[in-house]
């Protein structure tokens, strides 16, 4: 997998902090931007001019984008946690399980 796989810590972890409760104003004023979804996370991994700051994946995803992930030229870290503890982290229902930071 692209970057080092990383096993957060759980919802509390400090690392993810450009997850946190997402809102997009809070967002914008630091500079941060998030990418949401399979396609537009891949397209953003591998085609992006933006540098990747970090990625964070449910387990299930994780598994699925491996291959993927590993042939991208990305060496951000890739933050990994249970369906249910990441959306405790960016404060709503993350369907897809797949959100990145730039």
């Amino acid at each position: 997998m692209t970057g080092t796989v990383v096993p957060a810590e759980g919802p509390d972890d400090p690392r993810l902090a450009d997850y946190r409760d997402v809102r997009d104003k809070d967002l914008r004023r630091s500079g941060v931007f998030l990418v949401e979804g399979e396609v537009p996370v891949l397209h953003f991994v591998e085609r992006s001019a933006f540098r990747v700051r970090s990625l964070l994946l449910s387990e299930r995803r994780a598994a699925a984008l491996s291959a993927r992930l590993s042939a991208a030229s990305c060496d951000a870290p890739v933050f990994v946690l249970p369906q249910e503890q990441m959306e405790a982290v960016v404060g709503f229902r993350i369907h897809r399980g797949v959100i990145a930071a730039g």
